[in-house]
């Protein structure tokens, strides 16, 4: 009884070797073997990151770029952060991207956020806008909004 007891023991065990080998094969195929050096800079993705406004929908998927203080682990690195932001500042290479300044194609790019300046006759930007007339106006209150020519 002992004897089989063991048997079925060690063919279990086997199995779940088996099974684990093969759960890191595939699981590995998904992961990037990337080190990063400690004058690099990446890009951090924002996906746990608190959101810095109110909609999250069109928080930028990315922020950054940020310099690599430090390799924690084989998959840890020490960021240098603002002082604004108040997360813990080891990240996962996971949620890391290289950045590439030469090439605005591979590296994730933040949106410029409000409007394009006006530039005036030296190329040098403006902070007023110049308009004719008040057009139509939709909304009162803090709600204002304004169509303009």
């Amino acid at each position: 009884m002992t004897k089989l007891f063991r048997q079925l023991c060690n063919r279990a065990q086997s199995h779940i070797l088996k099974a684990k080998c093969k759960q890191k094969y595939y699981a590995d195929t998904r992961r990037r073997a990337v080190e990063y050096a400690g004058d690099d800079k990446v890009w951090l993705s924002s996906k746990h990151l608190p959101a810095s406004t109110s909609c999250p929908k069109f928080e930028p998927c990315y922020r950054g770029p940020f310099q690599v203080t430090e390799r924690i682990k084989t998959v840890a690195y020490r960021l240098a952060l603002p002082p604004t932001c108040e997360c813990h500042d080891v990240f996962r290479v996971s949620q890391l991207v290289s950045h590439c300044p030469n090439s605005p194609v591979s590296a994730p790019q933040e949106a410029d956020a409000g409007w394009l300046p006006v530039l005036d006759a030296d190329s040098n930007p403006q902070e007023e806008y110049e308009l004719d007339y008040i057009m139509d106006q939709p909304c009162s209150g803090a709600d204002a909004q304004y169509l303009v020519k």
